[in-house]
């Protein structure tokens, strides 16, 4: 072999067949045996010697169409016994001596299809080529191992069916398929392989349903079936399988109910049906005495938690997350010691949370959110020491929280109890957990100043959102908080908006983490300036600053923050003119200045951002709108109201402007907005000789419809619908997309309706009506 390149093709023994000495050699071996060689793609005809092996591994070798770590480089060298070859181990005595039993080539990134020859490694009893990139059919031909003891050819990319012919291989023990492309149903011929401990075929595209027969596996201790499309209902027979130990069912499309007769497995440890179509209550379970891990969320059981769930004393994770159960949380999963994850969230579960489980000591995370809970957090669970996470956020929770609420949470992570009805005050002990991550407190009734400490022993702190409560800051002390913030190296989201937070914002604001990617402080009643240092935070993609008293000039280093997608300023008092630096921010999207007072000429090197909405509104602008501005195709917002009063030369600039409507067809599905703005059902008329002049003002497009006239009222598009006598003036050509308009301002509208109302809910038809109205905020 050493006569061979290292660039060669991966299977070198097929590269030695072409030497006409050694294929000499091979061909005389060969007929010694009364063999004839065999095409590398054709089954290897089996009798039972040495040659038959070597002749079965070559073949396997050929479909080798990839070895980027030459494992298989000695295969087929006349130098090298079979016995030594990479990956083959040989029987040591007896009629196995000198003969193939075993083939081990695993995590070799080896990339090919798996040969039918080695149906004739008549003495094979372990086969294993996991984690490579094999593809192609499993051969029939591999029912003829009699031997065959292992069967692993997980993570690769075999497609196909599973043979039944494996049902003739009755010394299997183990068959993993894992992670592969197989297709069809799993044969019910398997359940003859009564030796069978592990059948491990997760992550395929199995579909049909599991064969009842799969109760006939007595051995079976594993039966791994998740990441599927199975259908139908879970076989009770499976109940019948007494060894078993762990059942994945996970992820399916299976039906009906669960079976009971699955309390009669008490040596199992892991029983998973999460993530399928699951009805009906829970099932009596209680002999499941060995159940380490009880998972049967994200389904759709109904009915209470059955109270005997306290007495699996061995369990460790209990999940029924996402279903629709009633009633209250039993006290008797305060019995459960070992317990260390609970998860009862997304189901519609009432009362008050039991101070029983202030009892497990070994429980790292109540997932509690999304339920009716109501009442205070017990002290107990939160003098948990084991505490990791406390997930409760979305409930009707109340009180306040206990002064020392940080004491004992040395382990706490994820502090998350938005969306209930907490009061009082951050506690200062809060700032005693220093592996906390992320705190969110959003939509409470939480008062008083932010604690000063917060992220000052807190150094993996990524995420704290504060939002909608009534925090409040008045003077340089109270935004002391924001330097402690500074010590976070990890920061990434801060979010205070919707709060009482007044003063000047902090210089200390430019000092936080240079990871911080969302930034939102709108809403509030922040004075002063903005800093010139925002411009650190260099990996900002959001930043949210609208709604404040901010005054003097835009800072010309928010130009430094090409991450920027989002730049929200309205609503301030802003004055000067629109820094040229913004155009730098190539991947903005959305920059809204309405309601400021600033002056000049719009920068026409804005023309440079991806921009699709665009508000200028309600600002003291003058001079042309910059022709520059119509190139940018992503544009489906351009606001100017107030703006085309004030200065005649952009009246006329207007008049002869014309944008491309790239998103025509949705805009075409019909709103009462279009047909209101074209005068056609409400009364509120444009004149025909405008229609016209859109016309000739689209001459060279496709299409003079891709041109929509919006017509512009002395007060809003609100009053002027309500008065359609009004006389509009429609000698402005825009493009809007309705539907696409929704998209890009829908999301940042629900946000506003939250902080202005709590738990703000609409129908389609409503919120439809909000976002016709929406328009009007923007002069349309």
């Amino acid at each position: 072999m050493a006569d061979l390149p290292s660039s060669q093709a991966p299977f070198s023994a097929m590269l030695l067949l072409r030497k006409p000495s050694f294929l000499l050699a091979f061909v005389l071996l060969a007929s010694s045996a009364g063999l004839v060689v065999p095409a590398a793609s054709s089954p290897v005809p089996s009798t039972g010697s040495s040659v038959t092996d070597r002749l079965a591994l070559i073949s396997f070798g050929s479909l080798v169409r990839g070895d980027p770590s030459r494992a298989l480089a000695s295969w087929g060298n006349l130098s090298v016994p079979m016995c030594r070859w990479r990956g083959v181990a040989c029987g040591l005595r007896g009629r196995r001596r000198g003969r193939v039993v075993e083939l081990g080539l695993a995590e070799l990134n080896l990339v090919g299809t798996i040969s039918p020859a080695l149906g004739n490694l008549t003495y094979l009893r372990h086969l294993r080529l996991p984690w490579n990139r094999f593809h192609g059919v499993l051969p029939p031909e591999l029912g003829n191992l009699r031997d065959l003891h292992t069967l692993n050819l997980s993570y690769n990319s075999i497609q196909g069916r599973i043979p039944p012919s494996l049902s003739n291989c009755s010394r299997l023990v183990s068959i993993s398929l894992y992670g592969n492309k197989l297709q069809g149903e799993i044969p019910s011929e398997l359940s003859s392989l009564h030796s069978l401990q592990l059948l491990s075929l997760g992550e395929n595209l199995l579909s049909g349903t599991i064969p009842a027969s799969i109760g006939g596996l007595v051995n079976l201790r594993r039966l791994a079936l998740q990441w599927n499309n199975l259908t139908g209902e879970i076989p009770p027979e499976i109940g019948s399988l007494g060894n078993l130990v762990a059942l994945a069912l996970v992820s399916n499309q299976l039906s009906g109910t669960i079976p009971a007769s699955l309390g009669n497995l008490s040596a199992v440890t892991t029983l998973d049906l999460e993530g399928n179509k699951l009805e009906g209550s829970i099932p009596p379970l209680q002999g499941l005495s060995s159940v380490k891990y009880l998972h049967l969320g994200l389904n759709k059981l109904e009915g209470t938690i059955p109270p005997w769930i306290g007495n699996l004393s061995t369990l460790v994770s209990l999940d029924l997350q996402k279903n629709g159960l009633v009633g209250q949380i039993p006290e008797t999963l305060g019995n459960l010691q070992q317990l260390k994850v609970l998860s009862l969230a997304v189901n519609s579960l009432s009362g008050s949370i039991p101070s029983a489980l202030g009892n497990l000591h070994a429980l790292t995370g109540p997932y509690l959110a999304i339920n009716k809970l109501e009442g205070p957090l017990p002290s107990s669970v939160l003098n948990l020491s084991s505490l990791e996470m406390l997930h409760v956020e979305y409930n009707n929770l109340t009180g306040v929280f206990p002064h020392n609420i940080g004491s004992k949470l040395s382990k706490l992570n994820y502090f998350l109890v938005s969306y209930n009805e907490f009061h009082g005050v951050l506690p200062l002990s809060l700032c005693n957990a220093s592996q906390l991550q992320v705190v969110q407190t959003v939509y409470n009734f939480l008062s008083g100043t932010i604690p000063q400490c917060l992220g000052a022993h807190q150094k993996n702190l990524s995420s704290v959102h504060l939002v909608g409560n009534q925090f409040e800051a008045t003077n340089e002390a109270d935004w002391g908080f924001l330097t402690s913030l500074t010590n976070c190296s990890n920061m990434r989201e801060l979010a205070l908006n919707s709060n009482k937070l007044q003063g000047a914002l902090p210089n200390s604001i430019g000092n936080i983490s240079t990871r911080l990617e969302y930034l939102d402080i709108a809403h509030n009643n922040i004075t002063g300036t903005l800093t010139e240092g925002i411009g650190n935070l260099i990996n900002l993609e959001k930043f949210y600053m609208d709604s404040n008293t901010l005054t003097g000039t835009i800072p010309t280093s928010l130009g430094n923050l090409k991450k920027l997608s989002q730049l929200y300023l309205s609503n301030n008092a802003f004055s000067g003119s629109i820094p040229v630096t913004l155009g730098n921010l190539t991947q903005l999207t959305i920059l809204t200045l309405s309601s400021n007072a600033i002056s000049g000429a719009i920068p026409s090197i804005l023309n440079k951002c991806p921009l699709e909405a665009l508000d200028l509104s309600y600002n003291n602008l003058s001079g042309p709108i910059p022709k520059e501005l119509f190139s940018i195709s992503t544009l489906s917002i351009f606001a100017l109201a107030a703006f085309y009063r004030k200065n005649e030369e952009v009246k006329a600039n207007l008049q002869s402007s014309v944008i491309r409507e790239q998103h025509w067809r949705e805009f075409t599905s019909g709103t009462e907005l279009r047909t209101s703005l074209r005068g056609r059902r409400s009364g509120v008329g444009c004149p025909q000789e405008h229609s016209d002049g859109a016309r000739q003002a689209g001459t060279g497009l496709m299409d003079w419809r891709q041109l929509l006239v919006i017509c512009f009222y002395t007060g809003n598009l609100g009053s002027a619908l309500a008065h359609p006598a009004e006389e509009p003036d429609c000698r402005v050509v825009e493009p809007v997309a309705w539907n696409g308009a929704r998209r890009v301002w829908g999301a940042r509208r629900r946000e506003v309706d939250l902080r202005r109302g709590r738990r703000a809910t609409r129908s389609s038809q409503a919120a439809a009506e909000a976002g016709l109205l929406g328009w009007a905020s923007f002069g349309l």
